[in-house]
């Protein structure tokens, strides 16, 4: 039930925070700190950093990557065990952050962001889900999984 609530909350803060910053109008921005942080309306197109955002058929290969990604994260998802809370976790964030922009390439042909960091990029709620979980998912497998590169904690028997 936890994840369930996890999911259905990011997607709705997601959502809502993109209906309410684009109900401002194309231009919009707040400067929080002057040449470092501001609230910046823009579609983007692409994927990361406009990755594929000029190609005519880079809504299409979005499109399809997500419907294929969709179902294989949800069955992941399914198929781990009770025991398995931080990857469950972190494939809720990485489905709650996929849903979020999926949801604006299917209404608006591109992805609403907002929150901009000068020296790095524009995003969004679903893109700070997405990064967090594709962290927690690269920490899994360096740090906590049996087969872990630098394992932390008990050792695997055997």
């Amino acid at each position: 039930m936890v994840y369930v609530l996890i999911l259905f909350g990011i997607i709705i803060l997601d959502q809502v925070t993109k209906v309410l910053v684009a109900s401002q109008g194309a231009g919009w921005s707040v400067t929080i700190i002057p040449e470092v942080f501001s609230f910046t309306y823009t579609v983007n197109r692409g994927a990361a950093f406009s990755f594929l955002g000029d190609a005519e058929w880079g809504q299409t290969f979005f499109f399809v990557i997500t419907v294929i990604i969709l179902p294989v994260l949800f069955i992941a998802f399914l198929r781990l065990g009770k025991n398995r809370k931080w990857l469950k976790t972190t494939i809720i964030l990485i489905l709650a952050g996929t849903i979020g922009n999926f949801i604006d390439r299917v209404v608006f042909k591109g992805v609403t962001d907002f929150i901009y960091v000068h020296f790095f990029a524009n995003f969004n709620v679903a893109d700070i889900s997405l990064t967090v979980g594709a962290i927690m998912l690269i920490f899994w497998f360096l740090f906590l999984d049996d087969e872990a590169l630098f394992r932390i904690g008990k050792k695997k028997n055997g």
